[in-house]
């Protein structure tokens, strides 16, 4: 049997002392109170209601919170704004974000420091030798930050960069391209595989890529509908999801490393054209926003089979072009392609929470959205100058008493 030694009054009386009796939310910052009265800052926090809170595995039950969703307020616009804006996508560890606009260059890349964006390649800076030839429709960094590649109008349809943090360099572009207008490419999770969509048949193509160049793989027996605008791996990279313009308007896939092949049809399809398909971070959902209402439909993903979760209690009100997830799949932003401010929707068990109308933003008209990597961030692309690019904050919400339960990440 072990002995302890040292656990004194003195020892328990510091114990006591140090008891978490009190916080409240300063800024992005949790500050907590101890039973002597020292102030701790325990840093950014974010959660959701009914879970319990707690800071390095110690239960803290007595902290409430008093809203019950993130509110979100405009954070700043770059100096170096695009032109009319399509795509928007955060690097992997939160520190750049891409831009794809329909102005020369077409394409320009931001630091992000936490509080502002500087441009560090496109509009007016440091500009790729090889610029995308016509408007880029997409932007996606791979897995590892190292690679981004940009879908555009105009062939080779899409280009693909190395980035080393300051200049994008392009990639020797693939034997065979797609066939038509890039208009949606997604890296799988392993960095190993690109999907494309675009223009014409076969309206999808998944290449496999080595670190240096691009090869065409065989395509899927059954090829999606008419022009796929929007492609999404899901996180374990089993499958891939497509959005098209022609019924059924989302086609998804089994990828075995080799081969695509369609799974069955969802019994509610989306209602018209869908824009973009998007798994959720834990891969038990896919959100599709697309023209017709209910403008954005989410389905459980569970062995194989997709099924239509209810609509939420307060629709979107005209046609979607995002549904993007939040990192933690607890949120939905919803952007549509005409003048109406975001919406962003509370999703858990398989139901629609709140819609949080403390979101705020003017009435204009967006084509993309995401969530930086730690989920403090949003950016959105708009066609509306001078605010080509809008980047919003998720505020900390605010303790009172009895009210929600908050969990520390």
């Amino acid at each position: 049997m072990g002995t302890i030694t040292g656990y004194t009054a003195e020892r328990m009386k510091e114990i006591e002392d140090s008891t978490v009796v009190d916080g409240q939310v300063l800024a992005d910052n949790l500050v907590l109170t101890t039973r002597d009265g020292t102030v701790i800052n325990a840093g950014n926090v974010r959660g959701r209601s009914g879970e319990s809170a707690y800071i390095q595995g110690v239960l803290l039950p007595a902290i409430k919170l008093a809203t019950n969703g993130p509110a979100i307020q405009v954070q700043n616009t770059p100096a170096n704004y695009p032109g009319f804006s399509n795509s928007v996508d955060w690097s992997p560890d939160g520190r750049f974000l891409a831009v794809g606009h329909g102005t020369s260059p077409y394409l320009s890349v931001y630091r992000f420091d936490g509080v502002a964006l500087t441009i560090v390649s496109g509009i007016g800076v440091n500009p790729p030798a090889v610029v995308p030839p016509a408007d880029v429709n997409s932007v996606s960094w791979s897995p590892d930050g190292r690679y981004l590649v940009v879908t555009h109008s105009n062939a080779p349809y899409f280009t693909a960069y190395i980035f080393d943090g300051l200049t994008l360099t392009a990639i020797p572009s693939p034997a065979i391209l797609p066939a038509g207008v890039g208009y949606s490419a997604a890296w799988s999770p392993n960095g190993k595989f690109l999907a494309v969509g675009h223009l014409n048949s076969p309206y999808l193509t998944v290449y496999e890529f080595n670190g240096f160049g691009f090869v065409k793989m065989t395509d899927p027996a059954t090829l999606p509908g008419l022009h796929v605008l929007s492609v999404s791996w899901s996180p374990d990279g089993r499958f891939l999801a497509t959005g098209h313009q022609q019924s059924p308007y989302l086609t998804v896939y089994s990828f075995d490393g080799a081969a695509l092949t369609k799974i069955t049809n969802p019994a509610t399809l989306p209602t018209g054209i869908a824009y973009d398909v998007n798994w959720s971070p834990n891969g038990g959902y896919l959100a599709v926003a697309h023209v017709s209402s209910p403008y954005l439909t989410v389905y459980r993903f569970t062995g194989g089979t997709l099924t239509k979760i209810a609509n939420p209690s307060t629709l979107p009100v005209s046609a979607g072009v995002c549904a993007a997830w939040s990192p933690d799949g607890r949120y939905i932003t919803f952007v549509s392609g005409t003048a109406e401010v975001p919406k962003t929707y509370f999703i858990e068990n398989g139901v629609f929470g709140s819609l949080y109308s403390n979101t705020v933003g003017n009435n204009r008209a967006r084509n993309d959205a995401a969530w930086s990597p730690d989920g403090r961030f949003v950016i959105y692309a708009t066609v509306t100058a001078p605010y080509y690019i809008e980047l919003y904050k998720t505020l900390p919400t605010h303790f009172a008493d009895g009210s929600y339960e908050l969990a520390f990440r």
